[in-house]
């Protein structure tokens, strides 16, 4: 699964000591190759992973209970372009003000 997959949850988990439902999105593209595409897939995921959370969908996984937090997860493969930062940076307030909070993370290969 991956950012591609839209319609999919990539990844869910609990982060105990907070009480946070974390849920992950793989990014494994580059940005260059066809950035609005990107753009425009990355956030029809991101108002499917607000719609499941909103919504209850992770009841499904862990029945009746609650969350304090939610966060959205975000990791990539290669350095988002610049537009692609300014749009992952601009979202973080109106999910902020849904009790969402969104990080994302450029992941390293090792070499």
């Amino acid at each position: 699964m991956s950012v591609k997959d839209t319609d999919m949850i990539d990844g869910m988990g609990i982060e105990k000591d907070t009480n946070t439902l974390v849920l992950l999105i793989t990014d494994p593209y580059q940005w260059v190759v066809d950035e609005y595409s990107h753009l425009k897939a990355f956030q029809k995921k991101i108002n499917n992973y607000v719609a499941y959370i909103e919504g209850g969908g992770y009841r499904s996984q862990y029945g009746s209970k609650s969350f304090d937090r939610f966060r959205i997860t975000a990791e990539f493969k290669y350095r988002p372009s610049k537009i692609g930062q300014d749009f992952l940076n601009g979202g973080i307030k109106p999910l902020a003000e849904r009790n969402i909070e969104f990080v994302w993370n450029v992941v390293k290969k090792d070499d």
